[in-house]
């Protein structure tokens, strides 16, 4: 993909037209906060689930072992 834009003279706004294409200029942003916030709280969930599991393991350990 890189070989078509190099040396590309694409104003921003035709760039951008061409990365979000359902979207206007305004809307580009939000977007991109959107993608982030939802990959954060994808991301602060699995902490969770490995933090449960991890837990769940060691109290599982603990009981076979008698301690």
């Amino acid at each position: 993909m890189s070989k078509y834009w190099k040396g590309s003279s694409l104003t921003k706004e035709q760039k951008d037209k061409i990365l979000y294409p359902y979207s206007n200029n305004n809307n580009a942003v939000i977007i991109k906060k959107d993608i982030k916030e939802a990959a954060d709280r994808l991301f602060n969930a699995n902490q969770d689930v490995i933090a449960d599991l991890l837990q769940k393991e060691t109290m599982t350990l603990c009981l076979k072992e008698g301690k």
